[in-house]
């Protein structure tokens, strides 16, 4: 016998070369995987630095309006509008009533039609052979 392991005989031996596929087919995902990771990482990076510059942005805007002198003409004007916002809203609620007492009234017509009333004599066989009813 020869000192050579018997998978290397004649040919190839069809359990390494599967191994071998399968290994390639690994570090082939393997690869594959960490590619995607760095794509991801990168999109991570430069998307938490755009939230950073957001976020900073608002607050400076936040912080000068805040800072603002307030204007007399601006009080005056909110409280305007509050007065225009409780008119609407009382109009609102007439209107709501109004109708309210219109649907009320109009059923209570249509209750009042239909009242019991006495029902009519029966016709008599004559009157009916006769054509009188």
């Amino acid at each position: 016998m020869s000192d050579q392991p018997p998978s290397q005989g004649q040919g190839t031996d069809p359990e390494a070369s599967r191994i071998r596929s399968l290994d390639d087919r690994f570090g082939a995902i393997e690869a594959e995987q960490q590619r995607q990771g760095t794509l991801l990482e990168r999109i991570a990076g430069q998307l938490g630095g755009a939230e950073q510059r957001a976020h900073g942005a608002a607050q400076r805007h936040e912080e000068r309006k805040l800072d603002a002198p307030t204007d007399v003409a601006d009080e005056v004007r909110r409280q305007l509008e509050e007065r225009d916002r409780a008119e609407r809203a009382r109009a609102d609620q007439d209107q709501a009533a109004q109708s309210d007492q219109a649907w009320r009234a109009g059923v209570d017509t249509k209750l009042a039609e239909l009242t019991e009333k006495p029902p009519e004599a029966p016709v008599r066989r004559v009157e009916k052979l006769l054509g009188w009813r």
